[in-house]
């Protein structure tokens, strides 16, 4: 089986080949162009917001909104206080008397 210039894979293209190289099962201008989104959907509240209430992360737009997780750092942050409380009293004589 012969492959013609630019058709096999270990073969690569000149410049002028790769210039010329259009995807034909598209014609140019047929989609519509992307719009941005302008509200998300919180999975917790199931709220749709606008964007400005997600906060962002170095990885992108956060998945909840900022009033879900505020909600949820407070709880966390209840959390963590009572499970040391319980380990404090748990351990009276390790508190630092003694």
């Amino acid at each position: 089986m012969q492959h013609r210039r630019g058709q096999h894979p270990s073969e690569p293209l000149n410049s002028h080949e790769e210039r010329n190289l259009v995807m034909r099962h598209e014609p140019i201008g047929s989609c519509a162009p992307v719009q941005q989104v302008r509200s998300k959907r919180c999975p917790i509240c199931g709220q749709a917001k606008p964007l400005a209430d997600f906060p962002t992360t170095p990885a992108g737009v956060s998945s909840y909104c900022q009033d879900c997780q505020r909600a949820a750092s407070r709880l966390a942050s209840r959390r963590r206080r009572a499970a040391v409380r319980l380990l404090i009293a748990a351990h009276p004589t390790a508190g630092g008397s003694v």
